[in-house]
C-alpha cells in the first residue's frame, strides 16, 4: 500500500478530497456555520458521478461526529 496520496489514481485522489470535504462540512454543521441549505449546495456541486459518494461520506461523518442537523 502506498502512503504518498499524489501517487494514488486519480479516482482514488477525488474521493479523498470528498471525504476531506464531508468532514469539513459536518464540523461546520455542528458549529452552526453551514446550515442544511449549505449541505444541499455542497451535494449538488460535486461532479454526478462522485454524489453519491459525498453524500454517503456526510451520513458516516453525521453517524460518528453526531450533528445537530441530522
Amino acid at each position: 500500500m502506498t502512503f504518498n496520496l499524489a501517487r494514488l489514481p486519480e479516482g482514488d485522489r477525488q474521493r479523498v478530497q470528498l471525504d476531506k470535504q464531508a468532514a469539513y462540512l459536518v464540523w461546520q454543521c455542528r458549529l452552526g456555520l453551514a446550515s442544511r441549505a449549505d449541505v444541499a449546495k455542497a451535494i449538488t456541486q460535486q461532479p454526478a458521478e462522485y454524489q453519491e459518494y459525498f453524500r454517503d461520506r456526510l451520513n458516516h461523518y453525521r453517524e460518528v461526529k453526531g450533528s445537530h442537523e441530522q
